[in-house]
């Protein structure tokens, strides 16, 4: 059985037919599913996740025409979020990678305080805004990275808006009033920085509607990836 050892977004309807084989999914030439696909029913949409053949995540949200895109919100960005994790040698070096190709926003990582002092030099010398905070207890430094703009330079903030209007006419799982809670978030946060959110995250998780929406923005989640996380539609 051989490994597809691709990282590019592939739609799943491509691979052919799909087989369960124990626990895990191949194709029909018995390769492993390796990636993150999308699949397309009449009016729901799924991003899944494979790692060697493993199921590891199914995000399912409503289709519609969507508005909104940035190179920096995108399906990879998924593999920090903490439910699953790509293979990758160093996640720190590939967290600063990706913000300084400017394929992400933001992003934070705990690391043993031994760690901590070269990474953040090297996010300096790649020309991003640091913050970190010691955690002498656990003896973990909590590193955070980030691009240097305002939302508002970077995102097509009433694309966002008319995105998740549609997905809230488009199903009855998402929170009343999500369209005027989103505008008037983003309208308080245009003028804020990347990294002012950044700072927030360090202590503390979003648990509440427009935190969720606000993180899933600043660390680079699709929005349809949020929509299914405030629906419950993730699996």
């Amino acid at each position: 059985m051989m490994t597809r050892h691709s990282i590019h977004l592939t739609s799943l309807i491509e691979t052919g037919p799909v087989f369960k084989q124990g626990r895990h999914y191949i194709d029909a030439n018995e390769n492993l599913l390796h990636g993150i696909y999308h699949a397309d029913q009449e009016t729901t949409a799924h991003t899944i996740v494979f790692i060697q053949g493993v199921l590891v995540a199914d995000y399912a949200y409503p289709r519609i025409d969507s508005m909104f895109s940035s190179p920096m919100i995108n399906d990879f960005n998924l593999h920090f979020v903490g439910r699953w994790r790509w293979p990758f040698e160093n996640e720190g070096e590939a967290l600063v990678k990706r913000i300084a190709g400017r394929e992400k926003p933001a992003g934070l990582i705990a690391l043993p305080k031994e760690h901590g002092p070269a990474l953040l030099q090297a996010a300096r010398d790649a020309g991003l805004a640091v913050v970190f905070q010691d955690d002498d207890a656990r003896g973990v430094q909590y590193l955070g990275f980030s691009i240097w703009e305002r939302f508002k330079d970077v995102f097509d903030l009433g694309s966002i808006v008319a995105d998740y209007a549609a997905y809230e006419q488009a199903t009855r799982f998402l929170p009343d009033n999500l369209e005027s809670t989103i505008e008037s978030m983003l309208f308080r946060i245009e003028n804020d920085t990347i990294m002012s959110r950044v700072e927030r995250y360090l202590s503390m998780n979003p648990e509440d509607v427009v935190n969720i929406i606000t993180s899933g923005l600043v660390f680079g989640y699709p929005i349809q990836t949020t929509v299914a996380f405030l629906a419950g539609t993730i699996s």
